[in-house]
């Protein structure tokens, strides 16, 4: 199929260990699975954010730096982003076989 532009990018920092990526189609809604809204950042506890996020325009990339040790937790440099009607390919080096909840 065709690849699908623009994208829509949200970023969302859900607790103080997680990180939230969300890429859409803005143009076109789909049914997405429910999950729960954050919290607003004046509802947060903690305040200082933990992460870094670094944008490639083209080719399209994300790149996620732990802001306490400067390692890369994400990063889909090399591989890029297919996001097309009914196929989404993404791919990534992560830092470690510890890292989990990516999906």
């Amino acid at each position: 199929g065709a690849a699908i532009s623009p994208l829509l990018l949200t970023i969302t920092e859900t607790t103080e260990s997680t990180l939230r990526i969300k890429i859409t189609d803005p143009n076109n809604e789909r049914y997405e699975v429910p999950y729960p809204e954050p919290e607003s950042p004046a509802q947060r506890k903690w305040r200082a954010y933990r992460y870094a996020v670094h944008l490639i325009e083209s080719p399209f990339a994300i790149i996620v730096t732990r802001i306490s040790d400067n390692t890369t937790v994400f990063d889909s440099q090399q591989h890029g982003l297919l996001y097309e009607d009914q196929h989404l390919s993404l791919a990534t080096q992560l830092p470690s076989d510890v890292l989990y909840g990516l999906g």
